[in-house]
């Protein structure tokens, strides 16, 4: 019995991991997202509002998904 336990703890602890280890890859990958996105407008100096609208709109976005991932855990 005390060693049945353990293997299931043991399971739980690396399912624990893997979740975390998911959740930790979608907060990278929208971070990423923000960071190529938001130096656009520096680096060809659009700064029409159409552009810096649709830099906004991604950035929303990906600080959207940044939070879901976040109340998930």
């Amino acid at each position: 019995m005390g060693l049945s336990q353990t293997s299931r703890n043991t399971n739980d602890g690396i399912s624990l991991a893997q979740t975390t280890e998911g959740a930790l890859n979608e907060v990278n990958d929208n971070l990423q997202n923000i960071r190529r996105t938001v130096p656009i407008l520096r680096a060809t100096g659009n700064h029409s509002r159409q552009k810096s609208t649709s830099v906004c709109l991604k950035s929303t976005v990906s600080l959207h998904r940044l939070s879901s991932t976040a109340l998930k855990c």
